[in-house]
C-alpha cells in the first residue's frame, strides 16, 4: 500500500526542507507544520483514502495536528518522533480502520491516563507502540474492554509510578507486553498467566513491582516462550508447577528476592535457551534434571546461596 498521486500534487516533495514543499504551510518563527492542502479538479480529498501514512523522524516538529484522525480508512501510523508532542488523544478515536500505531518518544506527558479511552474505541487496532512518551497514570475502570484485536503491546520506557489495571488481563488477544522500566508499582496481575495467546511478557526494570513467584508461576502459561521479571521485588519460592510452561526460551527473574530452592520441575523445559536466575536467595543444590535441558545456551546462577557439587549431567555442556 502507499500513495497514488494521480494528480501529480507531490512532485515538489524532495529535499529535506518541507516547508518548501508544495501544499505545505508552515510557521515562519517556528518552521513547524500548520497544514497539508493538496487540493485537485476531481473535488475528491486527495487523502481521504489513504491507508498507510509514515512520518517516523521525518523532521516535524510541534502539535500533531488532530485533523489527522479524520483519516478512516488509514490502517497503519508511523508519527515517531523527538520532537512531536500532542495536548490530547481524542482526535485518535477517528482512526476507527487503524491496526497499527507507533507514536515513540512523542510527548504525551500532557495526556495523563486518558491516552487509554480514544485507543480503546479502535476495535481493529493489533500493534501499540507508546514507547518512551513521558506517559504517566493509568484508568483503573473502563465500561468495556474493546481492545479485541490487540496483539503487540509496547509501553516501555514511561513514567507512570502506578499499579497496573486489571483490565491489561481481559485483553486475551495479547501475545506480547513490554512494559520494561516504566516505574510500574503494586503487584503483577497474575491473570496475565492465563492469557490464552500470550509469548511474551517483559515487565523487567520496575523496581516497585512486586509479586509471589508461587502465587504467579502456578498459573498455566499455556504459550509463554519469553519472560523477563528481572529487577523487580518478586519474592518467595519457585514451585514445581513451573515445570508446566512447557514453551519457555527466554527466563530472566534475576535480581529479586527469590527463596528456596531450584525446582527438580525445571528439567521438563526441554525449549529453555537462557536462564537468569542471579541475584536471589535461592539456597540448596542445583537439581541434577538441570542437564536434560539440551536447548540451554546460558545459565546464570551466581550471587545465590547455593551449595553442594555442579550435577554431573552439567557436564556434557562446554565450558
Amino acid at each position: 500500500m502507499g500513495l497514488n498521486d494521480s494528480w501529480n500534487r507531490l512532485s515538489s516533495w524532495h529535499g529535506t526542507n518541507c516547508c518548501q514543499w508544495s501544499g505545505i504551510a508552515c510557521d515562519n518563527t517556528t518552521g513547524a507544520v500548520l497544514a497539508v492542502d493538496l487540493p485537485n479538479s476531481s473535488g475528491r480529498r486527495p487523502l481521504e483514502n489513504l491507508q498507510y501514512l509514515n512520518l517516523s523522524f521525518a523532521g516535524f516538529s510541534g502539535a500533531i495536528p488532530p485533523n489527522l484522525g479524520n483519516l478512516s480508512n488509514l490502517q497503519f501510523l508511523d508519527v515517531s518522533s523527538f520532537s512531536l508532542n500532542v495536548d490530547n488523544l481524542e482526535w485518535v478515536s477517528g482512526l476507527v480502520s487503524l491496526k497499527y500505531l507507533n507514536m515513540y518518544s512523542v510527548d504525551l506527558s500532557k495526556v495523563g491516563g486518558g491516552w487509554i479511552e480514544p485507543l480503546n474505541k479502535l476495535p481493529l487496532l493489533s500493534e501499540l507502540h507508546l514507547e518512551f512518551c513521558f506517559l504517566s497514570g493509568f484508568i483503573y475502570y473502563l465500561p468495556s474492554v474493546n481492545f479485541t484485536s490487540l496483539e503487540f503491546l509496547s509501553l516501555q520506557g514511561n513514567s507512570f509510578e502506578a499499579n497496573l489495571p486489571n483490565w491489561f488481563v481481559n485483553i486475551s488477544s495479547l501475545v506480547s507486553v513490554d512494559i520494561r522500566n516504566s516505574r510500574l508499582t503494586g503487584r503483577i496481575p497474575i491473570g496475565f498467566g492465563e492469557l490464552p495467546n500470550l509469548e511474551s511478557l517483559m515487565l523487567n526494570y520496575n523496581l516497585k513491582l512486586s509479586a509471589s513467584c508461587f502465587q504467579l508461576f502456578s498459573r498455566s502459561w499455556k504459550k509463554i516462550q519469553v519472560l523477563d521479571l528481572s529487577i523487580t521485588e518478586l519474592h518467595g519460592r519457585l514451585p514445581a508447577l513451573l515445570g508446566n510452561m512447557t514453551s519457555l526460551i527466554h527466563f530472566d527473574l534475576h535480581f529479586n528476592h527469590i527463596e528456596g530452592g531450584i525446582p527438580s520441575s525445571i528439567g521438563k523445559l526441554s525449549n529453555l535457551q537462557y536462564i537468569d536466575l542471579s541475584l536471589n536467595n535461592l539456597t540448596g543444590s542445583l537439581p541434577d534434571s538441570i542437564g536434560q535441558l539440551k536447548n540451554l545456551v546460558e545459565l546464570r546462577l551466581n550471587n545465590n546461596l547455593l551449595q553442594g557439587s555442579i550435577p554431573s549431567s552439567l557436564e556434557t555442556y562446554s565450558v
